[in-house]
């Protein structure tokens, strides 16, 4: 359902199936979460390119957050030193940025009216 991976990350915790669960407990709890849910789901849902689909709009909805904070990271210049994005990287990244925002609003606009 959502990126345990990304979401252990940026909680600051370790994360990455190279680790011990005991090593990464957050990361494997959120994984679990994530698989417990999407076995819930599929067992009220019997629709699988439905559940496709849901599944493309919620990935499409958490990809934002992850690219604001990817962008704000890579511009950076003490975190990133001479590796930061350059202008024309920004520009592409800040235009990709503003198109998964726009269509993950209107995945949840289509989402909760039914359009």
């Amino acid at each position: 359902m959502f990126s345990s991976a990304g979401l252990a990350g940026l909680l600051g915790k370790n994360w990455g199936f190279d680790r011990r669960p005991s090593q990464a407990r957050t990361f494997y709890v959120l994984l679990g979460v994530g698989t417990v849910g999407g076995v819930i789901i599929s067992l009220f849902d019997s629709d699988p390119i439905g559940l496709l689909v849901l599944s493309a709009i919620i990935n499409g909805i958490a990809a934002a957050p992850f690219l604001i904070v990817t962008m704000l990271i890579s511009r950076d210049k003490e975190l990133m030193g001479k590796y930061r994005n350059g202008k024309l990287a920004a520009t592409l990244g800040w235009a990709t940025t503003a198109i998964m925002v726009v269509a993950g609003a209107v995945g949840i606009w289509t989402t909760v009216t039914g359009a």
